[in-house]
Formats: structure tokens, sequence, C-alpha cells
């Protein structure tokens, strides 16, 4: 049966502390999703950014995976939940949401 080969990626919003470095964050990314069963290791997984702004740096990191072999949405999970770990290990922060206070209809805050 020929191989079926896919280009795939996980993205991931990382907060601006001044720490975060893209090269950094590309080797603890591409590393720990290389060490994840279902991507290819002659294809070795990339690292881009893809948003720069005051809410963060998006990253995204592509992989090759054989669908013919693997379950590649087990496959994309497996390595969300190992940028994660290796984000916390690395001491790769993941931003804040913003919080927002709304008074309740008829209150007197202003």
């Amino acid at each position: 049966m020929p191989r079926r080969l896919i280009l795939l990626s996980a993205v991931a919003l990382l907060a601006m502390s001044g720490q975060v470095l893209a090269l950094e964050a590309a080797t603890v990314f591409t590393e720990a999703a290389a060490a994840t069963e279902g991507v290819l290791p002659a294809s070795p997984p990339s690292m881009r950014v893809t948003d720069l702004s005051v809410d963060g740096l998006g990253i995204e990191v592509r992989y090759w995976t054989d669908s013919r072999r693997s379950d590649f949405v087990a496959t994309t999970s497996a390595i969300r939940q190992a940028m994660v770990d290796a984000a916390h290990s690395a001491g790769i922060r993941f931003p804040t949401p913003p919080t927002y206070v709304v008074p309740a209809e008829g209150s007197d805050l202003r």
C-alpha cells in the first residue's frame, strides 16, 4: 500500500514576557513534535512565527505524518500535549486571557 504523506500543523500563542525568543520556542516545540509517535523522522518538524502582537507570539509547528500508518488527529493532539509540557518545562508561558468587568444592568458603577 503506498504511503499517504500529509503535512499538518499545531499552533500556539505564547505570552510576550520579554524572555520568549522565537529561536528558543522553535527548539522546544520542534523537539517535542519530533519525539511524538506518528511524526515521520525523515522530515523533521519545522516552526514558523505566524503572529506578533500585543497578545503574544504565534508559533506554528509543521510536521509530516503517514495517514495510512497513524491516526493523524491523535498525532496532532499528542503534539499539542507535548508542546504544552515542553513549554512548561522550559518556562515558556501562555498568555493569560484578559479579564473584563461588566457592571450589572442598573448598577451605579462608572
